[in-house]
Formats: C-alpha cells, structure tokens, sequence
C-alpha cells in the first residue's frame, strides 16, 4: 500500500509511504473491495489524489465525510479520484472516505485524509498549483507513516522541538491503527518517534518520519505509552517533545455466554458454557440467574469469577407454574455485559427446550 503527503513549506512537496490494509469484520479479503491506499495527506492548496481499490465480490458506493464539504470522490474502474479543496482555515482538518457495500450498508475500508493548515495567502490560491498526483512512487518502507523526500532544507541551527504532539487509535480495539502526530516544524528534514512505558521512564527510538505522522504497529491491548518527537535537520537535532500518552485500554464488553451441555440430576441442575473470544472483551465476573416463578424477574444466584465455566443448584423451587425453570449465565466486566438468553428446562417432561 502507498501513502503519499504533501506538504507546503518553502514550497517543497513531500511524497511519502504507509503500509496499513483495514479489513471488514469477519469478512475474507477475496471477497471483498477495499483501498489499496488506506490513509492521504493534502498540502493546504488542495488538490486530487487517486487510490486503488483490490479484491472482487459485493458492489460498493463511497461517502467522503468531511466538515464543509471539501472533499469529494468519483471512480474510474479501480481508481478512487479523492479531491480536496483548498484549506484557508488556520487549522488542519481530518476527514474519512467510506467504502459502503450497498447490498448491506456496512463500511468495508476506510480512507483516512488530512490537510495541512492554511499559510497565510498561500494557502487560500491555487493558481500556480498542479492537483494532479499519480500513485506510482514507492521507496519499500512499509514501516512510517511518512518517509523519503525532505520537507526543508538545513537553515544553519537545529529545529526547534516539535509541538501539539498527540497519539490516537484510528481504528478500532480488535483492528487497531496508532498514529503519533505533531505540528510541522520550520527547517527540519525530518524527525525521529521516541517510546517508554513510563512518562519519565527511558524512551526507546521507534523509527524516523519525514511528515507529522507516524505509525505504531507495536502497540498491545492493555498498555500504556507515552511518546516523544525530535525534529532533525542538517545541523542536528532538536530537544524532546513534551510527551503524548496513550491508554490502549479494553473498551469492549463481553460476548454471550454460549451453552453446552446442560444437565439435571435429582434436584440439582448444572449449566455449563464457554466464555467468547476474539472481538469481544474479557469477562470479570459471571452471573448465574434465575427467573422468579412468582413475579418473572430474575434473581442473580451466584456471582462467579470470569473464567468460569459451569455452575450448579437446586433448582425445585424455581420452577414456575407451567412446569418450567428459566436460568442463564450473563459475563460481565467494567465495560457492561454481554446479555443473552436463558436455557430453559421442562420439568414436566424433564428435557430442555432450547
């Protein structure tokens, strides 16, 4: 995959690569469209750049969602045309281009665009400008999110240290995307990403951008990191950043419990399942409920730990009037519960129903 940025300092454009395919849930990557390119960056003037579409299967339609529409797409065969108007603002801007099956109405790929900020009266013409890009450059490095060119040249000192440094997961917790950025910083031709566990703690040399973005694929679920930037030039290199924290905490709730072999004996009864995995969070606790067979509410029996797997009681008292006892296992952690449904048991036939 490519990624090419460009950006206006000294009137000096940089192209540079990122490698990062974003799949749909579940989906196999045979069957369906996706961006060959999965992040753009535009110099303020604007411009058009063209991503590839791989894969066969379903048809998809595109949405370019960005504030104030200055963004738009159109498709040629394989090629997504993504355009993006000039930024006067003095601000960057970010936006995303869907890729939405139309059969189902889910986003298969995502399209990740930003801009630089407006410089000035530079920024508001486009005059002298050639918006065309043809995605044909690739140097290999398939690491950072911005390398080869140069975004300016030596001025005889050392850049100053780069500011507004922040981290952030464009993805999601099962698919994540970590990016660190920063402001661009006058003169420097580069700059180099740095890591530690601690705030105050050693920070270890991650690898070398040549844009304001960089790419962390050594990111673990449950960590904490904090992150550091140097700009570099042809004299040396800056101070440190001051540090970016990132909390890769687990969002996600539990799944539902998924049943097994349930079994009756006298007037015990034992529920057994097993705990999902995968996409869904790690359960804490897990919840073994009953149905009142007077007011057809449901009791919370036992509490057990999250990696339980079964669970027994008497269950004579808790049948109800037509014969039947409901009983379930919710997981739950800090995040919320997986729900689900009882297994039910027919105590006048003495089988279960589900």
């Amino acid at each position: 995959m490519k990624r090419f940025t460009c950006f206006v300092g000294a009137r000096v454009w940089v192209i540079a690569l990122t490698v990062f395919m974003c799949f749909a849930c579940g989906k196999e990557k045979e069957s369906f469209w996706e961006f060959e390119n999965t992040s753009m960056s535009f110099p303020a003037k604007g411009g058009t750049l063209k991503a590839t579409l791989v894969g066969t299967g379903d048809v998809y339609s595109f949405i370019c969602r960005s504030s104030q529409n200055w963004c738009t797409v159109s498709k040629s065969g394989t090629v997504v045309n993504v355009s993006v108007s000039a930024n006067t603002g003095v601000s960057s801007r970010q936006a995303y281009v869907y890729l939405i099956n139309a059969n189902t109405d889910e986003a298969g790929s995502v399209l990740y665009i930003s801009q630089s900020k407006g410089e000035g009266s530079s920024g508001g013409s486009s005059d002298d400008y050639d918006d065309s890009y043809d995605d044909d450059y690739d140097d290999g490095d398939d690491n950072n999110g911005s390398s080869g060119g140069s975004s300016g040249g030596s001025s005889g000192v050392r850049p100053s240290a780069p500011t507004s440094v922040s981290v952030a997961n464009t993805g999601t917790v099962a698919y994540p995307y970590v990016v660190v950025s920063w402001n661009w910083v006058s003169g420097a031709t580069g700059y180099s990403v740095y890591r530690s566990s601690s705030a105050s703690g050693g920070y270890s040399y991650l690898g070398r951008a040549s844009g304001t973005s960089y790419r962390d694929a050594g990111c673990r679920l449950g960590n904490v990191y904090y992150y550091k930037v140097k700009a570099e030039n042809g004299v040396g290199s800056s101070d440190y950043s001051a540090y970016a924290k990132f909390d890769f905490k687990d969002t996600r709730k539990p799944g539902i419990a998924q049943y097994g072999y349930c079994s009756v004996s006298g007037t015990t009864m034992t529920i057994r399942w097993s705990v999902p995995s995968g996409d869904y969070g790690t359960p804490t606790k897990a919840l073994l409920r009953v149905k009142h067979p007077d007011n057809d509410t449901y009791t919370t029996l036992k509490e057990l730990p999250g990696t339980a797997t079964s669970a027994s009681f008497a269950y004579t008292g808790w049948v109800n009037s037509g014969g039947f006892v409901y009983v379930g296992i919710i997981l739950e952690n800090e995040n919320g519960t997986g729900g689900g449904v009882p297994k039910v048991y027919d105590n006048k036939n003495h089988k279960w129903i589900n």
